[in-house]
């Protein structure tokens, strides 16, 4: 597989699409990997993989629950209270916030985030970002030159990926149990924060 990624370049008429910054070929790397390509798994399917594994190994995963605040247990002091938005309480001896850039655990916890890129970052292109899994219709003409190729558009206003999942994620990305034989597409787009934020779940004409 090849990765090839696009910018506007600036100009004071127009932007154009069309140079390139460069293309990353994997070729060469066949002396050296088994794999030399670029591998490319939706999020989902990641999270599938990996709890299939912890179930095999007797780990109960348990979702979806919304912490809502935590305490130290008042017998067992290395021992922490989990509270639950469901009313259920959880005692545990970690606690581990990899629950995003707003993280609920971290805000509870009273822990800090200091951005080293200092205070100005909140304006950044990529301050926020919507993405969703599309299909097109009808499908583009040019299939066959994108196919395992990760585009992305760039410009000092704005960012844009367009990544094909072929059909090899369909079931896993499709909610509704409709059968779907197109070419899956993930667009992940800046959003500006002028435009305030985006939605959790943006309907089609959002995107």
């Amino acid at each position: 597989m090849q990765q090839r990624a696009y910018y506007l370049k600036p100009s004071r008429r127009r932007a154009s699409r069309s140079s390139q910054i460069f293309e990353a070929t994997f070729g060469p790397l066949k002396k050296y990997s088994t794999h030399p390509y670029v591998l490319l798994s939706p999020h989902n399917v990641t999270e599938l993989v990996l709890g299939q594994k912890l179930q095999s190994l007797g780990v109960r995963v348990q979702r979806p629950h919304r912490v809502v605040g935590r305490k130290q247990n008042e017998e067992d002091c290395p021992v922490t209270d989990v509270s639950f938005k469901d009313g259920q309480i959880v005692r545990a001896r970690y606690i581990i916030g990899a629950d995003g850039a707003r993280s609920t655990i971290r805000t509870i916890t009273g822990i800090g985030f200091s951005d080293p890129e200092g205070p100005n970052l909140g304006n950044h292109v990529l301050t926020q970002m919507a993405s969703a899994d599309v299909t097109f219709e009808p499908e583009p003409v040019y299939l066959s030159t994108i196919e395992g190729h990760i585009n992305i558009i760039i410009s000092s206003d704005g960012f844009l990926m367009l990544t094909p999942f072929d059909n090899h994620f369909n079931s896993e990305l499709t909610r509704d149990g409709k059968p779907v034989t197109k070419f899956i597409f993930r667009i992940i787009s800046a959003v500006p924060v002028k435009n305030g934020d985006p939605p959790h779940a943006p309907p089609k004409e959002y995107i």
